[in-house]
């Protein structure tokens, strides 16, 4: 038996930075999961502090132009982290965003046709 639910609109949501490091043979991707959450300004400071503690580095940051990239918190807890440097890239822009790459290559693959009850279930499946 197949049991449907319809009209929902749970979700997980995700932020990423893909990381290339000294002699660009070295790639990490450092993500957080948030099932039926938004990613808002809180979440994309609290990404940006543990990412600065984890690479310990000068960073570059090429992030797209999500409203909560964009906050005036974030451009305040970024005027405390100097080693971090941040540009945008041009709006409407996925394609030249790695990251997206990677969401793809997951929900294309390991993902695709997954039926799941609860949106946490999705989370634990794409987190591995």
């Amino acid at each position: 038996m197949l049991y449907q639910r319809g009209r929902h609109h749970k979700k997980v949501s995700a932020i990423a930075a893909l990381c290339v490091a000294p002699p660009r043979h070295q790639v990490k991707l450092y993500f957080r999961l948030y099932a039926g959450r938004d990613i808002d300004t809180r979440l994309a400071i609290d990404f940006l502090q543990n990412l600065n503690q984890e690479l310990k580095a000068k960073c570059c940051l090429l992030w797209d132009r999500l409203n909560a990239h964009r906050a005036k918190k974030t451009t305040a807890y970024l005027q405390t982290a100097p080693q971090l440097r941040t540009f945008f890239l041009p709006a409407y822009a996925p394609e030249l965003n790695p990251v997206e790459y990677v969401w793809s290559h997951c929900k294309m693959n390991p993902l695709a046709n997954l039926a799941v009850h609860e949106v946490t279930d999705l989370a634990v499946v794409a987190r591995r």
